[in-house]
Formats: C-alpha cells, sequence, structure tokens
C-alpha cells in the first residue's frame, strides 16, 4: 500500500472511532410523556370551588374546545395552579370562532349584554364568525341543571360524571375531558370540525332572548332527538317557518333530494319550542316573585374569595 494511501485510510479509521464513540454518547432526548386527560372526574369536598366562566377569566381554569361538528364535541378543562379545584359548570353556553372572540374583547364575557348576538345580542344572529357556525349547548347530564324533555331519543352528554349538583374536581395541575351536546345557530354557515379554534363564552353573552337560552339549555341536557332540537333551533334564531323547515332537503348528485327534517322531527321541535317557551315563563314568573338571595357557603368548604386567594 502506498505511503499516501496509508495516511488515508488510518485518518478515516479514527475519524470513523470518533463519530462512533460520538453518537453512541449523544443518547436521543426522551419527551415527556403528556399527562392523561381525566374522563370520569369525581368530587372532592375539600377543594375550593369555583364557576367555570369565573375560572376562565381568573387564569385558573384553562379550556379548549374541540368541536365533532354540529351536534357536539368535547371540551378539555385544566387545573392551572398547583392546588385541586372543583369547577361548577354552567347549565348551558356557547362555542364562537376564537377570532371573533378576539375581535370582540379577548375573553371579557360581561354580564349579560348578549354582545355576541343571536336573538337580541348586539350584532344579530347573522354573527357567525367570517362565515362560520356558533354552537348552544352544554355538558349533558354533568351539567348544572336542564329539563327532562325530551324530543325522542337520546343524544350526547356521555354517562353521569362528577359529584352530583354540576361540581366536579381537578387535581393540580391536571385537565380533565368533557363531551357536550349542541346544536347549529347559525342557518347555513359551514360545520365545525376538530381543527376549527373555538371558545367558550357563556349564553348571557351571546344573546338575551329567554326562549332561545332555554332552547340552548335544552339541547345541552343531551335528551333531546338531534334533528329536532336543530329545527326548534333554526326556527328560534334564523326565523324559519315550519313550512320552510319542511321544505328543507338533501340534495345528491344522483338521485332525489331528501328531506332535511322527517315529520315526525319537526312535530317534535314544535313541542321543543313550545316547552322552552314554557319554561321562559316559568322562570320569569319565578324571578319576578322570588327575590334572590345569595347562597351561603358551607364551612367546610372555602369561599371563591379564598379560591382567588390561593391560586394567586
Amino acid at each position: 500500500m502506498r505511503p499516501q494511501f496509508k495516511a488515508l485510510f488510518l485518518a478515516a479509521a479514527v475519524a470513523g472511532i470518533v463519530l462512533s464513540g460520538h453518537t453512541n454518547a449523544a443518547e436521543p432526548v426522551k419527551s415527556k410523556p403528556k399527562a392523561r386527560k381525566i374522563v370520569r372526574p369525581t368530587l372532592d369536598a375539600n377543594a375550593p370551588k369555583v364557576g367555570l366562566f369565573e375560572g376562565m377569566k381568573e387564569g385558573t381554569l384553562e379550556t379548549k374546545v374541540v368541536p365533532n361538528g354540529a351536534m357536539g364535541g368535547y371540551v378539555i378543562i385544566g387545573n392551572a395552579t398547583a392546588e385541586p379545584i372543583s369547577v361548577e359548570l354552567p347549565e348551558s353556553f356557547v362555542t364562537v370562532p376564537t377570532t371573533v372572540l378576539k375581535q370582540f374583547g379577548g375573553g371579557q364575557f360581561g354580564g349579560g349584554g348578549g354582545q355576541f348576538g343571536g336573538g337580541g345580542g348586539q350584532f344579530g344572529g347573522q354573527q357567525g364568525g367570517g362565515g362560520q357556525q356558533n354552537q348552544g349547548g352544554g355538558f349533558g347530564q354533568q351539567g348544572g341543571g336542564g329539563g327532562q324533555f325530551g324530543g325522542g331519543g337520546q343524544f350526547g352528554g356521555g354517562a353521569q360524571q362528577g359529584g352530583g349538583q354540576g361540581f366536579f374536581s381537578i387535581p393540580a395541575e391536571m385537565a380533565v375531558k368533557l363531551p357536550y351536546a349542541s346544536a347549529c345557530l347559525n342557518h347555513g354557515k359551514p360545520e365545525p370540525t376538530p381543527h376549527s379554534q373555538y371558545s367558550m363564552i357563556p349564553t348571557d353573552s351571546y344573546t338575551q332572548d329567554p326562549v332561545l337560552k332555554e332552547l340552548i339549555a335544552m339541547v345541552g341536557t343531551g335528551r333531546l332527538n338531534p334533528q329536532a332540537a336543530q329545527a326548534a333551533v333554526w326556527n328560534r334564531t334564523d326565523n324559519m317557518s315550519w313550512a320552510q323547515l319542511a321544505a328543507k332537503a338533501n340534495t345528491r348528485l344522483v338521485g332525489r333530494p331528501t328531506p332535511y327534517f322527517s315529520r315526525a322531527q319537526l312535530l317534535g321541535a314544535q313541542q321543543i319550542s313550545a316547552h322552552a317557551a314554557g319554561r321562559a315563563r316559568e322562570r320569569a314568573k319565578t324571578a319576578t316573585a322570588t327575590p334572590e338571595k345569595q347562597e351561603e357557603s358551607p364551612a367546610a368548604v372555602p369561599t371563591r374569595t379564598q379560591v382567588r386567594s390561593r391560586v394567586r
């Protein structure tokens, strides 16, 4: 072997040893596994309680909405504090495109001005976030209320979870995953997908229409036939007559169009609408006859003021 080739061979061998040693020394960095989301939360009686939207405002709770279409999806609720916290779920809520929420306040929900509009709201029922759909609904049996009235059939909501009365607890720095049932609040708008960016707002921040609020709460129970519930909502939000809803059809490339709603579903929708109107009247009577009373917090459970001082 010529001297110059021998020198090159030795140099290459040394380089190979160095590279091999460097590869063995640099072990791949293992990514930290993501914590599993709790899907069957329980109630910790000693944990301080906070309302969902109050916790979102304070920064003690973080939420992510993942819609699976018009009829529902799931919400991830995370505890951003170093202590367990019990969450009180609302009777209902509305999801809006995050871009719209940022344009009109960035998460400051207000106290019922109906800013995002849906039957009495400031921006009217056409507010869809650049062509995107809004959803109204709730957490089914996990929520803090909701009636037992059904339009025929069961839908969404999941099994009974939490400790009852709309409360459940989240351990420190962990999150729960809750399904929700919903309906479209804007006829003709595209349905949301799991990739859509949506945020939760209180129903009162979306609409001041008492009947629509009752409809949204009823949809959120997960006990209504979804098609009947959707027809009832569009009858209210978009002023679609029952004749217009009956004429709505699914078109096909091949074959005749099929009705979007069956006769039975439209009859159920009329019953749902009548029931929602009755609930709104009863709620108005109760509010007028009975002065609001502040519920005293149990001695064993810290108050919301104490919650704020702990998490800051």
